[in-house]
């Protein structure tokens, strides 16, 4: 086991617009304010959901698209750096209208009804993901 300890430096709160991608929008407020580290929940509604299941035999991830109004009863996610970028990594469930849960790893293509959220930005040094041939992910280091 591997961890360390982080301070909040600071916490955004706020919502996307209507019609904005989710992840896309989510991703240009932590690249405008320079937020390398830090974790991202929401909750709110979308019109379409892209999202994506990781199968764990063939290493690779398959995409599915949904394209009918769904609650986001959680999102939750971290900030860290992918080959020095600011890297978003984060998970969805979803509920439709027989109130059954879907979820995923979250992906463009997911289109904003109503968000709002929370992005806690951490003080220190960000963790760095790294290939990991074993998984096929990039993983902190």
């Amino acid at each position: 086991m591997r961890f360390r300890e982080f301070r909040i430096k600071r916490i955004l709160q706020g919502n996307l617009q209507h019609g904005v991608d989710l992840y896309e929008g989510l991703l240009k407020i932590v690249t405008q304010e320079n937020i390398n580290s830090g974790i991202i929940t929401g909750i709110g509604a979308v019109w379409k959901a892209t999202i994506a299941y990781l199968n764990q035999s063939s290493k690779e991830y398959e995409k599915r698209v949904f394209n009918e109004g769904l609650e986001v009863t959680g999102l939750h996610g971290n900030v860290s750096l992918k080959e020095g970028e600011i890297f978003l990594h984060a998970h969805i469930t979803l509920s439709n209208s027989h109130f059954n849960a879907i979820g995923g790893h979250l992906l463009p293509g997911t289109v904003v009804y109503a968000f709002e959220f929370e992005i806690l930005e951490l003080e220190g040094d960000p963790f760095e993901r790294v290939y990991d041939r074993i998984t096929n992910l990039f993983l902190w280091k």
